[in-house]
Formats: structure tokens, C-alpha cells, sequence
């Protein structure tokens, strides 16, 4: 007989962006040590460019445009390539034990894509997984990404991450401030608009209708019962701010790697190839991360 699995639901209104980026590090801690129950938490972003632990910020942000956009730039612990986010972004984060997830990488960024393919397709927007970790949406020969994942794993946890992008807002502002290994991209914008899906395009479902429909699938693709709270002041928060200090830090945000890499944005590539052909020559290819990359070692010792 399976044991009972109970998941904490917990729904946050807009935070700072240093906030996110250390709760999902805050709860594979808390998790490990059965300080928490296993959570699946929903974020609200202010305008956000989040790069991965290895990437190149000079060559893939333009810091002059970030800073005219009031836009704020942080670097995740995870890998992979630039995402941006905003108000228009359903975002979530699931961190429980390794025993509530598949056991092999693919499966696992299989698992948390199609729980988001399902809820769109009850909802008429006729998205589809498409391996190793995106969510498209095609329009006879021409993909639109939609929706993507991402993993962190430890010895004892794991941390999955998903987002839809809802709405299609600051786009402009997006396309100035991201670049692809030296080059600025606002000048392919109508190009670069015939790949990004967004919800509102095809359906009139509102984001909060959305995202509980998402709720009820994420709770019944793990089989789990939640329970919801708030984060605890005495647990969470204090574990969350301690760790925001270093995401916060310029030291950590330029200088966390030696040899950092150009890698992108990730909405223009799908199993490390570019869908974008004029922007193709800029970056052709980007090896998606691999378990190596997504596996983490935090300073705690997970």
C-alpha cells in the first residue's frame, strides 16, 4: 500500500525577484530536513530576466536596456538558458522527496510537461510536449513555444519548475534587453513573435482560472492531497532571506563562474536547436543541460 502523499499548496503574491530565485533553494533544504511538507508553490513576477548558473551575461543582456526598462537580472543555480518573466507568466515550482518523481531525467521533464499540455488542452489551446522540455503549440509549419521546465536535483530532493506564458506582455522591452552572444534581437522582432504562443491568443480562460485548473491537475498527476498554508515566518521566510543575500549580490550575479558561456534564450531553441532562422547564425545549436547540469550540490551539503 502507497503512503499517503500530502503536498502544501502555496499561492504568493508578487515578491522581489531575489525572493523567488532563493525560495526554490529555501524549500530543497527545508524539504530534505522534514522541516516542511513537499510544496508546489505559485510566483508572481515584477519584470524579470532569470540566466543560468553558467551563462554569459555580458553576451546574452544587455545591462544598458535592463536598467532603461527597470528590469531586474538574476542568476538561478540551475542551468540552461535566459527565460523572461513578468505578470503575464504562470510559474510554479514543485520540491518533495526524489520518490515522488520519475527516476530518469527525461521522464522527469516529461512528467511536469504534460500535466501543463493537459490542462491547455481542457482548455482548447492545442499544446503539445515536445522533448526534452518544452510545450509548443504549432501553427502548420511554424512552432510557438509556449510553456517550458526545468530541474534541480540533490541527493535526497528535487525541485521541478514550470511556466506558461499567459499573456505576451513587455514584449518590445524583452527583445532590447536580450541578446544571443553579443547581438542585439529587437531588430527580428516580428520574426521572433511568429514562435511565442501565449494562452490569451487562443482562449479567454483568465490567469487565475488557468492556474487552478493546473492546481487540480499537478495534485492528481502526483496523487496528493494538499494541504494549504502560507510559508512560515519562523521557517521559511527566515531560511528564504538569509539565502536571498547572495542572489542578490553583484559578486554572485556576474562573477559566479569562471568561464561563462553565451546560451541564449530559451524560448528559442527546442532540443538545442534554433527555431528562429534569422537569428539562427548568432547561436546555431545549445546543448540542452543534462543530469550533470541539473544536478546540484548547494553550500548546506544537499
Amino acid at each position: 500500500m502507497s503512503l499517503e502523499r500530502i503536498i502544501r499548496v502555496v499561492n504568493l503574491e508578487q515578491q522581489n525577484s531575489y525572493f523567488n530565485v532563493a525560495l526554490d533553494e529555501a524549500l530543497i533544504e527545508l524539504v530534505k530536513e522534514e522541516l516542511v511538507l513537499p510544496t508546489l508553490v505559485f510566483t508572481e513576477w515584477s519584470p524579470t530576466i532569470s540566466v543560468g548558473y553558467s551563462q554569459d551575461v555580458h553576451k546574452d543582456v544587455d545591462l544598458g536596456a535592463l536598467k532603461k526598462h527597470n528590469v531586474t537580472l538574476v542568476r538561478r543555480i540551475s542551468g540552461g538558458q535566459a527565460v523572461y518573466l513578468d505578470q503575464g507568466y504562470i510559474v510554479f515550482s514543485i520540491v518533495a522527496p526524489r520518490s515522488y518523481f520519475p527516476s530518469e531525467l527525461d521522464e522527469l521533464r516529461k512528467y511536469v510537461c504534460e500535466v501543463m499540455v493537459k490542462t491547455l488542452n481542457e482548455n482548447e489551446i492545442p499544446a503539445e510536449f515536445y522533448p526534452p522540455d518544452n510545450v509548443i503549440i504549432k501553427d502548420g509549419e511554424n512552432i510557438m513555444t509556449i510553456g517550458n521546465s526545468g530541474q534541480r536535483i540533490t541527493k535526497n530532493t528535487i525541485a521541478v519548475h514550470g511556466s506558461i506564458r499567459y499573456d505576451l506582455l513587455n514584449f518590445e522591452n524583452m527583445l532590447d534587453i536580450l541578446m544571443t552572444n553579443g547581438s542585439k534581437l529587437n531588430m527580428f522582432s516580428e520574426q521572433i513573435r511568429q514562435h511565442l504562443a501565449y494562452v490569451k491568443k487562443f482562449s479567454d480562460i483568465s490567469k487565475e482560472e488557468l492556474k487552478n485548473a493546473l492546481l487540480v491537475n499537478i495534485l492528481s498527476q502526483f496523487n496528493a492531497t494538499p494541504h494549504k498554508e502560507e510559508l512560515k515566518p519562523e521557517v521559511d521566510q527566515e531560511k528564504i532571506h538569509k539565502l536571498k543575500t547572495r542572489y542578490e549580490s553583484e559578486d554572485w550575479i556576474f562573477n559566479a563562474v569562471a568561464n561563462p558561456a553565451p546560451r541564449g534564450v530559451c524560448y528559442f531553441y527546442l532540443d538545442g536547436e534554433c527555431i528562429v532562422p534569422e537569428i539562427e547564425k548568432l547561436l546555431p545549436s545549445n546543448k540542452p543541460s543534462g543530469l550533470q547540469e541539473a544536478t546540484i550540490e548547494v553550500p548546506n551539503g544537499i
